[in-house]
């Protein structure tokens, strides 16, 4: 396994949420950069907003979604999924939001 995506909290949530996730190396290349992207999408799958997307170093990481998409807008009222991308593997949680 390269990484682990865990329940947002609060859920449901408003105004904000925080998405905790933890991004592992292998034990030959500890310290080895790792693609990483988590991404927020609506019931339809399209994407609402990129919260990261860079290389990150194996380690734990949290971030916050104030409920806006990417151009600062807030979204409305409903489910939402976060999806957490390191390398090639994927994985995907559902979230509510409550206006």
């Amino acid at each position: 396994q390269s990484f682990e995506l865990f329940q947002n909290y609060p859920n449901p949530f408003n105004p904000i949420t925080s998405i905790r996730y933890a991004v592992y190396g292998s034990q030959l290349a500890d310290r080895r950069l790792i693609h990483t992207t988590l991404n927020i999408y609506n019931v339809l799958g399209q994407l609402v907003r990129t919260l990261v997307d860079e290389e990150k170093i194996p380690g734990e990481y949290q971030i916050s979604w104030d409920g806006k998409d990417d151009s600062g807008s807030a979204v409305g009222s409903g489910i939402y999924f976060y999806q957490l991308k390191v390398g090639e593997n994927s994985y995907s949680r559902k979230m509510a939001l409550l206006r």
